[in-house]
């Protein structure tokens, strides 16, 4: 872990439960659009993730998660 590290923390929209941790491991490709959104053109860009952590937790226990 160093300081330019970018964590993602997931969530299913609407689901009260979080899903996982990755950590991103390459820029932002924006000239790259995922075809398969519901609003197509509005979400562009393609990054490298690494999984840290894929687990079904609900959302309240995460509640007081602090990051330094």
């Amino acid at each position: 872990m160093n300081d330019s590290d970018v964590y993602l923390f997931f969530s299913m929209n609407g689901s009260g439960r979080f899903v996982g941790v990755a950590r991103m491991i390459s820029n932002v490709d924006f000239n790259f659009a995922f075809e398969y959104w519901a609003m197509d053109g509005v979400w562009r860009g393609l990054m490298q993730v690494e999984w840290l952590f894929v687990k079904d937790v609900p959302n309240k226990l995460l509640k007081d998660l602090k990051l330094p």
